[in-house]
């Protein structure tokens, strides 16, 4: 059994043992290691979603280490319910490019919230392509968060 298929099938048993039956959705990208997975919409929603997503990445977390445990080093999953990742990454990159733009007009730096691997992440992917602008991560454990700044390179 392929990496993809083990945690595929090792989430639809998950979200099994809650009582919902469903097909979840998967995606692999080799080159990254990484596959994608999404349990779509049901009534459980809000509790396979949890407080500020705490349920989700308790998911991908198991799912995780129930890959690592059998052999799949390389792999990594990430989890997604009905799409609530994806929306919160795109209401995130919409945020941070407001703040970029703001940060090129006025030139001072500007000091993000407090985040996780994955949306630091997500934020400094953003950047990425905003010309005038750059991001650093600053801080340590839960305090880490990303700094913008006005580009010194024209």
């Amino acid at each position: 059994m392929d990496a993809r298929q083990f945690a595929t099938d090792f989430l639809e048993n998950l979200v099994t043992f809650f009582g919902v039956n469903v097909i979840v959705e998967s995606q692999e990208d080799e080159d990254e290691g990484v596959i994608r997975l999404n349990v779509p919409s049901t009534h459980l929603n809000g509790f396979f979603i949890g407080q500020n997503g705490d349920t989700l990445r308790s998911f991908q977390n198991l799912t995780n280490m129930a890959l690592k445990s059998n052999g799949y080093q390389d792999t990594s999953a990430t989890v997604d319910v009905a799409g609530y990742k994806k929306q919160q990454d795109q209401r995130l990159q919409r945020h941070v490019q407001k703040v970029a733009q703001d940060v090129k007009t006025n030139g001072e730096d500007h000091s993000l919230r407090p985040m996780n691997a994955y949306e630091r992440r997500v934020v400094h992917r953003a950047l990425a392509d905003i010309d005038g602008v750059e991001s650093e991560s600053t801080g340590e454990g839960r305090a880490r968060q990303v700094v913008i700044k006005k580009s010194e390179s024209p």
